[in-house]
């Protein structure tokens, strides 16, 4: 549809414009040119609860707004202010945290993606984290180590915790990315590259596993995917696609979790050990998932005309299982 890609474009476009501007007032101005193009492309598929969806999303991220707008105005005020400075960059930082949906702003986030379509959910979860992490990977003080510990911590328990009752799988992944925003910003307090690595490869991972969760309409809880119409290569793809999003050696995502724990090793020992126990946690969900997936029969029959056309679906999750040797690499571009 030609609303879709105009609104498609708008999105990139607005992402693009906050990550390149120097003044806050043109950041915020493409967080906003974000946040009004993403908002149609919720609405669009009637299928879910995606009005109520949309309203909580723009509730949450207009309250983000407009915490960075005050911490921008106050930092362009403090001469006549005379406020303390850190007090000032609270706000920033509440304001994207809460975009981000990072405890104790996480309110929003699992909420919104348990009413979404999964391609919604892959956006929410990839595109739409981008710029507030490198906002406020740019953004953080040293003498706030102890408030990003505190949230490192929060985020590593509650992502762990919050998905051991869900049955659906979209709160579900939306926990999983809590927990996975633990790791980043443990990454951001020694080392930006290492944080964007770590994004980038969570994407390489999340998004062929959303994709395949996609591919079957009626998938939304655990107990549609004990009956789901996948061959085993499917089933294959989405445990091992699993067992990297947990963390499992020699999967592609243990590489980014082992250069945090090189990183933080000489000065954060216990939030290693927060992170580490949150991603256990998580780990036992996702494996969860995998052998509910893996140990049900496959309905072959009528598998060959319902996915006869995805012969491409396997790139992604081969580049995502499947590329041990980038290990040594990604400690050089560090």
């Amino acid at each position: 549809m030609p609303f879709t890609f105009l609104f498609s474009s708008t999105l990139i476009l607005g992402s693009i414009l906050a990550i390149s501007s120097s003044q806050w007032i043109f950041i915020w101005l493409g967080l906003e040119l974000n946040l009004m193009s993403f908002i149609p492309l919720l609405v669009y598929s009637n299928k879910y609860n995606e009005a109520e969806a949309s309203m909580k999303y723009f509730l949450a991220q207009a309250l983000g707004s407009g915490l960075i707008l005050l911490g921008s105005m106050t930092l362009y005020m403090n001469p006549q202010t005379l406020m303390n400075t850190n007090f000032m960059n609270m706000f920033l930082f509440m304001g994207l945290i809460t975009k981000l949906g990072i405890p104790p702003c996480h309110f929003w986030f699992p909420s919104v993606m348990s009413m979404i379509s999964w391609p919604m959910c892959l956006i929410l979860t990839t595109w739409q984290k981008l710029v507030p992490i490198i906002i406020l990977a740019y953004s953080i003080m040293p003498n706030m180590n102890l408030i990003i510990s505190t949230i490192i911590i929060m985020s590593s328990i509650i992502g762990g915790l919050g998905g051991l009752n869900q049955t659906q799988l979209r709160p579900l992944m939306a926990y999983s990315s809590i927990g996975h925003m633990s790791w980043m910003l443990a990454a951001m307090t020694s080392s930006y590259s290492c944080s964007m690595i770590y994004l980038m490869i969570y994407i390489m991972i999340t998004t062929p596993l959303m994709m395949l969760f996609w591919t079957s309409s009626s998938l939304s809880n655990m107990t549609t995917l004990k009956f789901s119409f996948y061959s085993p290569s499917h089933k294959m793809t989405i445990s091992l696609l699993l067992m990297s999003l947990g963390g499992l050696p020699p999967f592609l995502g243990f590489f980014p979790k082992w250069m945090v724990m090189e990183s933080l090793s000489t000065s954060f020992i216990l939030i290693i050990f927060i992170t580490l126990l949150g991603s256990m946690i998580n780990l036992y969900y996702y494996l969860n998932l995998m052998f509910i997936n893996i140990l049900t029969p496959s309905f072959l029959p009528l598998i060959k005309n319902k996915t006869s056309g995805n012969s491409y679906s396997f790139i992604l999750p081969i580049t995502a299982t499947m590329t041990l040797g980038l290990g040594p690499l990604m400690f050089i571009m560090i």
